[in-house]
This record gives C-alpha cells, structure tokens and sequence, in this order.
C-alpha cells in the first residue's frame, strides 16, 4: 500500500486518499473508510483465465464476435452497475459488470494465447 496516500485535511475531519503522482483524490469520512478504500484498491487481482476458443460456435453470427478495426481504440466508462464500450464514433454496447468481467477475462486469454504465453 506504499503507493497510496491517506490523509487527514488539514481544518477539518474528512480524510483524503490519493495515488502518489495522480491528481485524482478521494474523500472519507473516516479513517477506517479511507484505509480500506487504498487498502482494496492496493491489492492485486488474482484471476483465473478461460480456456481460448479457436473459432466462435457455428451458431454465432459475425456481428456478435468480430471487433471492427474502430474499436482497437475502444472507449470503456463505468455507468452504476455497467459497462459501457464504445467505439470512437461513440456507438456501443452497454454490459452488466459481470458480462463485462467474463469478457475482459476472455480476450485476455485469448490475447495470452495469441502471443504465445499460455494462460
């Protein structure tokens, strides 16, 4: 946790967490708040990867798995309990949170693969 920063304001009673070097902060009413949001945010994520699939299933059609050459930039912004994944042109797709995860996991698995390492 040495990278975050907890805080208590100066004239007041709010606590304040940062990430050294980013601008970014956030704000607690307590202490026990703030460390437990650096400490969450702190850990790493262990996970465990899918199996790649080689192709999509015959019953799928392409709209539902091919990525345009648009979206190797994608835009991707959390909204409440969704995901939602854009294009640069701003059209997309909004995921529930763990749609979104299984797919994260599923392209870096797939990625892992492509590349060699395997997951």
């Amino acid at each position: 946790m040495n990278k975050w920063v907890v805080r208590k304001q100066l004239l007041g009673t709010d606590w304040f967490v940062w990430l050294r070097g980013h601008p970014q902060r956030w704000r607690f009413g307590t202490w026990r708040e703030a460390v437990t949001f650096a400490d969450r945010r702190s850990r790493t994520v262990q996970v465990v990867l899918p199996a790649p699939v080689p192709a999509p299933p015959v019953d799928v059609h392409r709209p539902a798995w091919h990525v345009s050459e648009s979206m190797t930039r994608p835009w991707i912004a959390p909204i409440g309990r969704f995901v939602h994944v854009s294009d640069r042109t701003g059209w997309g797709d909004l995921l529930d949170a763990d749609t979104a995860e299984k797919l994260a996991l599923a392209l870096l698995a797939a990625a892992m693969h492509a590349k060699g390492e395997q997951p």
